[in-house]
């Protein structure tokens, strides 16, 4: 294959497949709540804060305890978990044409990237 047309697929490639997966985010919406279960059992975000506020406590009373930097980082992790727990991420409603536009421009795409990268490595 000649290096211009090869450079040509790969352009054209990479345009389809980022606009493909930017329509596929803007179809796309994420929401967020504090808080998660385990079990059957509700977790709050008051409850999730606690470890770090005991790792708080415990270093204002003892500045040179290293497990009150331990509950301190567990608790911040606490926290970043439930964040992360608590994303729902949905797909909205579409029409059929917009389905197959934003995952054809992807796969389309994705074929193009593929196929300059193979006939490169084979010349």
């Amino acid at each position: 294959m000649k290096k211009d047309t090869l450079l040509r697929d790969l352009g054209l490639g990479l345009v389809f497949f980022f606009l493909g997966v930017y329509i596929i985010f803007q179809n796309t919406t994420v929401s967020a709540s504090w808080g998660f279960y385990i079990g059957h059992f509700h977790v709050s975000s008051g409850m999730i804060i606690i470890p770090l506020l005991i790792g708080i406590i415990w270093k204002v009373m003892y500045p040179s305890s290293m497990g009150a930097w331990f509950l301190i980082g567990l608790g911040i992790l606490c926290i970043l978990i439930t964040i992360i727990m608590g994303v729902r991420i949905r797909f909205t409603t579409t029409s059929l044409f917009d389905f197959i536009l934003m995952f054809g421009l992807t796969a389309i795409g994705f074929g193009l990237i593929l196929k300059c990268l193979i006939v490169s490595n084979r010349e």
